[in-house]
């Protein structure tokens, strides 16, 4: 009989655990974070089902909310990019920050993959979080004075715990710098053809080149960049050579527009150099000053089309409205056949100008 009530106690106790564990389980998943997907991909890309499949290969974590439920949203947005692809992933992190992460690659596979990993990450960073702040204050009710300590007594579930969690923190970390961009600069190296109303009597394209230097996660710019044009205006009394030399000076200050590897940005800008006009002959003089050079400055506002070809090329277009502070009327005159225009330096022009870059990192 004794033995018969101790085995009827034992099943008991183990039904009792069970649904103890059971009722923590569910406890446990329905206190999961709610997210939602938006996604967006080309028809060759894997589609919404195949990344959420693969976020849910790399972790349990995160709890797919139902429609109208409240829930932390991810943005995900791939498209073509010259000959491959990239992608853009956009979210809030466990700190309540805004974070934006592109990956950029030939595969369109490969970039879902990518991103999915990054979703993946960002769910377990936002669970260890939670878990170490419930860990800490398990380690202080145990550090509580007890009414028999022993000196050999030492805490065993937190340290365990927290080893583990710092070991899987600190392979997030790994694989989060491994995703990440190396800098948050970007420097760009290009060159620049011009077709600008206001700078040559005749409209004809200039060529220059520039430097930029932007932030990653912001839409903050600056570029420096250098011109020279020259031209010969060809008068009934003869010609004129003009050579303009001047350097633009340009911030973009925010970004209107960011889809993917598209960008839409507002840039003002200022131009410093100087004009020459000379003549071929020395009866023919340019009216005002011979043969002399004169201040070029210019205000400058302008609209810019960024597109990335791939990971390290970029493509730049721009509409400009020019405004030049020192306005000037050059004239070739004789002293038989009068006087006739070369030059007008106009009040306000238009032009337009298209710029390849070299991106680094």
């Amino acid at each position: 009989m004794f033995w018969r009530g101790l085995r009827i106690r034992g099943r008991a106790w183990a039904c009792a655990v069970c649904l103890f564990a059971l009722s923590h389980t569910q406890q446990a998943r329905a206190e999961e974070e709610a997210v939602r997907v938006h996604y967006s991909a080309p028809e060759s890309c894997p589609d919404e089902a195949a990344f959420v499949a693969r976020v849910r290969g790399r972790t349990e974590h995160g709890r797919f909310a139902a429609p109208g439920e409240l829930a932390r949203t991810f943005d995900i947005a791939l498209v073509a990019a010259g000959s491959g692809f990239s992608g853009q992933i956009a979210f809030t992190d466990a700190d309540g920050r805004n974070v934006q992460r592109r990956v950029a690659s030939p595969s369109c596979d490969e970039v879902a993959s990518s991103l999915a990993l990054i979703m993946a990450l960002s769910l377990d960073d936002r669970v260890v979080q939670s878990e170490a702040r419930v860990t800490a204050g398990e380690a202080s009710a145990s550090a509580a004075p007890r009414e028999t300590p022993k000196k050999e007594a030492t805490p065993t579930a937190p340290v365990p715990k927290i080893a583990s969690q710092n070991a899987a923190a600190t392979e997030r970390g790994a694989a989060r710098v491994a995703s990440a961009p190396r800098s948050s600069l970007r420097f760009d190296l290009g060159f620049d053809a011009v077709l600008e109303s206001w700078v040559l009597p005749d409209v004809a394209p200039s060529f220059g080149v520039f430097v930029a230097l932007g932030a990653r996660t912001s839409g903050l710019s600056a570029r420096l960049s250098g011109f020279r044009v020259q031209q010969t205006a060809e008068r009934s009394l003869g010609s004129a050579e003009l050579a303009l030399d001047f350097v633009r000076a340009e911030v973009c200050p925010f970004t209107l527009v960011s889809l993917a590897a598209l960008r839409l940005a507002p840039c003002a800008a200022f131009d410093v150099g100087s004009l020459r006009v000379a003549t071929a002959s020395s009866t023919m003089l340019p009216a005002g000053r011979a043969g002399g050079s004169q201040a070029w400055l210019v205000a400058v506002g302008l609209l810019r089309l960024e597109y990335e070809l791939g990971a390290n090329f970029v493509l730049n277009v721009d509409g400009e409205v020019g405004a030049p502070f020192v306005r000037r009327q050059y004239e070739l005159t004789s002293t038989t056949a009068g006087s006739e225009s070369v030059f007008d330096v106009p009040g306000v022009g238009a032009g337009t100008k298209l710029g390849l870059a070299l991106r680094f990192p």
